[in-house]
């Protein structure tokens, strides 16, 4: 998977990053391609997005300590940053996860 980094933004494509680059008067250089290939690359990119002052390698992950130090807005709406094919899984698993408690206590 391929995103795209202009300043604190994220985008899904080339070009959108490229117009917010124009928009905030960068140069190209500012825009950076993040690929992320597999687990390992993942767990790195949130590693250093939920936590940046530490290093940590996908051998030498972030502790939970760290994890929960990583603060979150309250007023932050989430779904609004959650890559769009994550949360509709995440609906699709509470929607199934809500009708099995529905018919288990149908018995």
């Amino acid at each position: 998977m391929i995103v795209y980094r202009v300043q604190r933004g994220w985008y899904q494509f080339q070009v959108a990053a490229d117009k917010a680059r124009i928009a905030a008067g960068l140069k190209p250089g500012a825009v950076q391609k993040v690929e992320v290939k597999d687990r390992d690359d993942l767990c790195a990119l949130l590693n250093a997005l939920c936590h940046p002052s530490v290093k940590t390698t996908p051998q030498a992950p972030a502790t939970v300590a760290l994890v929960e130090e990583a603060f979150v807005d309250p007023h932050l709406d989430i779904d609004a940053t959650i890559p769009r094919f994550l949360l509709r899984e995440h609906h699709e698993r509470e929607e199934r996860m809500a009708k099995l408690h529905v018919h288990k206590g149908d018995r």
